[in-house]
């Protein structure tokens, strides 16, 4: 639906669900009187119902990811990342890299 659709859905949520419980046909409800066609854009009884993500959810794209998994490719070739490629990496882009680095390498790289 969108962002700036997706975030006006939000606060319409929160403004009439605010210290409420509620059960997940009244959340259907409320979701469909709100975005009218969503159970037409998507599978609602896979987000719903579903285990894992659902097959018409949005592919992420993360220009930072495609560098570090670019980066850890690199490897291969005998290219290690420079200290101003990784001056900013935290943990999780540390693990990103080691993850996507090959499993068996040369014994000189």
């Amino acid at each position: 639906i969108g962002r700036p659709d997706f975030d006006e859905f939000l606060k319409k949520y929160i403004a009439k669900f605010k210290f409420q419980s509620i059960n997940t046909q009244t959340f259907l409800d409320f979701l469909k009187e709100s975005v009218p066609g969503i159970e037409k854009d998507i599978d609602l009884g896979a987000w719903v119902d579903g285990t894992g993500i659902p097959a018409d959810a949005m592919e992420p794209v993360s220009a930072l990811y495609a560098k570090i998994v670019s980066l850890a490719k690199e490897f291969k070739l005998g290219r290690m990342p420079t200290e101003e490629e990784t001056a900013d990496w935290g943990g999780q882009e540390w693990e990103l890299y080691l993850e996507n680095l090959p499993k068996n390498s040369d014994p000189s790289q």
